[in-house]
This record gives structure tokens, C-alpha cells and sequence, in this order.
């Protein structure tokens, strides 16, 4: 999936809720903000949406590889590989860059 590349960013510690450790890695690019709306089936709008220029995204990132990403130059173009999470197959990450 080739991004543009925005950064990488690695939250870790212990939930104040639940007491349990995370590790959440993130990797953030942005996509063209591309205007639109919706109508009802009457054809009243019911909602307009106007953008310009592009807008953040994100995706999860394996915090395994998060150094990899340490001399990436932002923003930069990057493909970005991405896998199955081993926990959830049904979800995919990051887990490098070509």
C-alpha cells in the first residue's frame, strides 16, 4: 500500500482501567480530502461534506518494527507492508516499509 507518510508513534503503559499493559502502534499517512453529500431517498440532502487538500489517517502498526520507521523522512511517499495480526487474523498492521 503505497502512503503518504506522515509518521510512526508508539503508545505503551498500563490501562488505569483495567490495570493491564498495552502497546499500541500507530502509523499515520493522509489521503486526499475529497468533497461529498448524501440524499434520502426522496433525494432531500441530509448531510454535505466539503474538503480540500488532504486529511489524516491511521493504521496499526506491529511495535515491534516501530525503529524502523526512526529515519523516515516526513512527508514521504512509502509503501507500506502490511500483514494479518497474529492475535486477529481478520485485522491487518504494519509491519515494515519497502
Amino acid at each position: 500500500m503505497i502512503v503518504n507518510y506522515l509518521g510512526a508513534s508508539l503508545r505503551k503503559g498500563t490501562s488505569q482501567k483495567t490495570g493491564n499493559p498495552y502497546e499500541i502502534g500507530e502509523i499515520a499517512y493522509s489521503v486526499p480530502d475529497e468533497s461529498g453529500s448524501k440524499n434520502d431517498e426522496n433525494g432531500k440532502t441530509l448531510w454535505v461534506y466539503t474538503g480540500y487538500g488532504q486529511k489524516p489517517q491511521t493504521i496499526e502498526l506491529s511495535p515491534s518494527c516501530i525503529h524502523d520507521f526512526k529515519d523516515v523522512a516526513a512527508p514521504s511517499q512509502i509503501t507500506l507492508v502490511i500483514e494479518p495480526k497474529p492475535t486477529n487474523p481478520r485485522h491487518n498492521w504494519v509491519v515494515g516499509y519497502k
